[in-house]
C-alpha cells in the first residue's frame, strides 16, 4: 500500500504540473508601417517575457502577463536604430488591457521622454495585438473595443 500511496502523489504531481504548462496565452499580432508590414502568432507562458519579433521590419515587442493578473498585458517595444520606436507620447513601455478584441497602439519615432521635454515624435503605423488565453476563462470576460463589458 506504501508503494501505492506514492505512485499516486507523484501521478497527481504530474498531472497538476501538466495542467499548469497547459495555462498560458497566445499573441496574433501585426504591424503595419510606411516601411511594410509583419504579421505572426506567438505562444507564451505566463510570468515569462514573451518575446514578439517582426524581423522584416528589425522591430522586437517584449510582452508579460502575471499569472495572477492576466488582464494587465504589459509591453516594451524596442527597434535597430537609437530613434525608433515609441509608443504614444515617446514612451517605450505600456500596460494594456488584454480583454480588449483587438488592441491598436500608435507607433513613433524620435526621441524618449524625458522629465517635462515636449517632444512631438514622428507617426510611423501601428501595432495590433489579439491575446486568447488557455485554461483560464478571460477570453469569455472579452471587452469590446469601447472598454465596455
Amino acid at each position: 500500500m506504501g508503494s501505492f500511496s506514492v505512485v499516486a502523489a507523484v501521478l497527481i504531481f504530474l498531472a497538476a504540473g501538466s495542467s499548469a504548462l497547459a495555462d498560458g496565452y497566445g499573441i496574433d499580432d501585426a504591424v503595419k508601417t510606411s516601411a511594410g508590414s509583419d504579421t505572426g502568432t506567438v505562444e507564451c507562458s505566463f510570468d515569462e517575457r514573451c518575446a514578439v519579433t517582426f524581423d522584416s521590419l528589425k522591430l522586437k515587442l517584449d510582452v508579460s502577463v502575471s499569472h495572477n493578473d492576466p488582464a494587465r498585458a504589459r509591453l516594451n517595444l524596442s527597434g535597430d536604430t537609437l530613434d525608433c520606436c515609441f509608443f504614444e507620447n515617446a514612451v517605450s513601455k505600456f500596460t494594456v488591457d488584454a480583454r480588449l478584441s483587438l488592441i491598436r497602439q500608435r507607433l513613433f519615432k524620435g526621441q524618449r521622454a524625458r522629465g517635462l521635454l515636449y517632444l512631438q515624435n514622428e507617426y510611423v503605423g501601428d501595432l495590433y495585438l489579439r491575446f486568447h488565453f488557455r485554461g483560464n476563462h478571460l477570453d469569455d470576460d472579452r471587452i469590446n473595443k469601447y472598454g465596455n463589458y
